[in-house]
Parts: C-alpha cells; structure tokens; sequence
C-alpha cells in the first residue's frame, strides 16, 4: 500500500481529491467503504457487515466534525494538522475500482508519474518550445 499511495511523500489534500470519487468535496460513506474496499466482494470474503459498518463509523467520528454525515475536505485537512489518521482495520489496501480502473492506476504511477522527474536528479531538462 505504501508505494500504492506514496507514503514517503504522502501529501493529505492529494488524498483526499483522489478518494473524493465523485468530485463533490466531500466523502460520503459510500466513498469510505469505497476507499477502504469494503464492496469487493472478492477481497472482503469473511468480512461481516458490522465490521464495515464500525469501519465506516470509526472514520466519520474521526473526521466528521459537525456531524453532518460526510467528511469535507476542511475537516480532513483540519484532522490531519491536529494528527488524526486513517485507521489501518487491517483489511488490505483497498480497492478503487474495478480490475481495469486498478490497473490503469498502477500503470500510470509505475510507467508516468512525473514525481519521479523532480525528485531524482537534475538531469530532467525541461522542454523549450522552439519556433
């Protein structure tokens, strides 16, 4: 998971927009089950329904601030500066998607991800548009 989401150089507002998957600036719990992979059926063979519900639970008292039942994108980064985590319920990575939508994410970090260019080396020479 850890080269998944980029640990090293977590950045928590990237996070967040990337797991908001519906681009409405906040997390709704179908978006917290979604995260953590809770309706794959396949990797969530012997889960029970309580366990998901406390997962999705534990997350929205962690983050949901004023109760209104989603996490916006402020009560996040305000969770994140006064030190509140995701919960590890030891449950896996998690899924985004479905097998095509993970295996372009993985492609694009392992083969595109532009990081790599800036943290490396000063060899990267930027391209100068020539007339």
């Amino acid at each position: 998971m850890s080269s998944e989401h980029h640990i090293s150089n977590f950045d928590p507002g990237a996070f967040f927009l990337l797991h908001d998957f519906d681009s409405s600036g906040s997390w709704t719990a179908d978006e917290i089950r979604r995260t953590y992979g809770l309706d794959d059926e396949e990797s969530m063979k012997g889960v029970g329904e309580e366990k998901k519900i406390e997962v999705v639970r534990t997350t929205m008292e962690r983050f949901d601030e004023d109760v209104d039942g989603v996490v916006s994108r402020g009560e996040w980064m305000d969770g994140w500066r006064a030190g509140k985590r995701l919960e590890d319920f030891g449950l896996g990575p998690g899924h985004h998607g479905d097998d095509e939508y993970e295996y372009e994410i993985h492609h694009f970090e392992k083969y595109h991800d532009e990081s790599e260019w800036f943290s490396s080396s000063s060899s990267f020479i930027e391209p100068i548009a020539v007339d």
